[in-house]
């Protein structure tokens, strides 16, 4: 008896895979995975349940940092930052804060 638990424990650890770590497995996420690692990043999940697929890049230094801006496109990051209305100091970084769009202020939805 000992012996079926220990077996029905190691199977059912053994299903246990962390969904932000599932390989892709759609032709479109394979795609994804392919050029992310082109470009020098990894193929990684996020959201509830891990359902959306993205491309993971290596964090930097923008060269722009501090920049005067109004909108993203502006800016190496790719975020004109509200507070200050400054070109981001990192690329491939998650701002949690407003950021301007054509010199509006946008807020940004972030997880909890």
């Amino acid at each position: 008896m000992r012996s079926v638990q220990i077996i029905a424990a190691a199977f059912l650890l053994a299903s246990c895979v962390d969904e932000y770590d599932r390989p892709p497995h759609t032709a479109e996420e394979k795609a994804l995975a392919t050029s992310c690692q082109a470009e020098g990043g990894q193929f990684s999940r996020t959201g509830l349940y891990a359902q959306m697929a993205y491309c993971k890049k290596p964090e930097r230094p923008a060269r722009d940092a501090g920049k005067s801006c109004s909108d993203g496109s502006q800016c190496e990051a790719g975020e004109c930052l509200a507070k200050g209305g400054t070109c981001a100091p990192i690329v491939n970084h998650w701002y949690c804060e407003p950021v301007l769009e054509k010199g509006q202020e946008v807020a940004v939805a972030c997880a909890d």
